[in-house]
């Protein structure tokens, strides 16, 4: 059954159709309501680790992600001093990769910005994993440890997306 307490709503649109119906700041003209209960109106949420926002900018889900990012190459900083390098890769291949994988199949619409951001935490990871100077060009390392860059793994997902949806 419906806890209609818990029950949120949130109405996807462009930024100028939700500021033209006053359902950008919080004083909405739709009221939705569950037997006489007022829904509360948000303008982003949290839903299977996608932060998902009325615009469906994905600022909001990349910025999650970028936090999530740093702490994961923290651990990565600290354990390459103690254990070899293919254990180092696997780590950032099981800790790291998958924040950078998640959703990033539509990151591809969110503007070069948050796509740079991202990079440079990946080619901050191939410094970390590899042991080199931070003034390092990284796009060697990231080819030389087999990894793609944030751009070819956005082509990579949507990619096997097509191929899956046909097939």
């Amino acid at each position: 059954s419906l806890n209609v307490a818990k029950t949120q709503s949130m109405i996807l649109g462009s930024s100028s159709n939700l500021k033209k119906h006053h359902l950008d700041n919080g004083d909405p003209e739709i009221n939705l309501h569950i037997n006489e209960d007022n829904l509360d109106m948000i303008g982003s949420n949290k839903y299977l680790g996608v932060q998902i926002d009325s615009e469906l900018k994905w600022r909001e889900h990349i910025t999650f992600a970028i936090g999530k990012i740093s702490r994961a190459m923290g651990m990565l900083k600290y354990a390459k001093k103690y254990l070899p390098l293919e254990i180092v890769k696997n780590m950032y291949t099981s800790i790291v990769e998958p924040h950078f994988r998640n959703c990033c199949s539509v990151w591809g619409c969110c503007g070069e910005t948050l796509l740079d951001k991202l990079q440079k935490l990946q080619n901050r990871a191939a410094r970390i994993v590899t042991n080199s100077s931070y003034d390092t060009s990284s796009l060697p390392l990231i080819g030389r440890l087999g990894w793609l860059t944030i751009k070819e793994m956005i082509e990579f997902e949507i990619a096997t997306m097509v191929y899956k949806s046909l097939h």
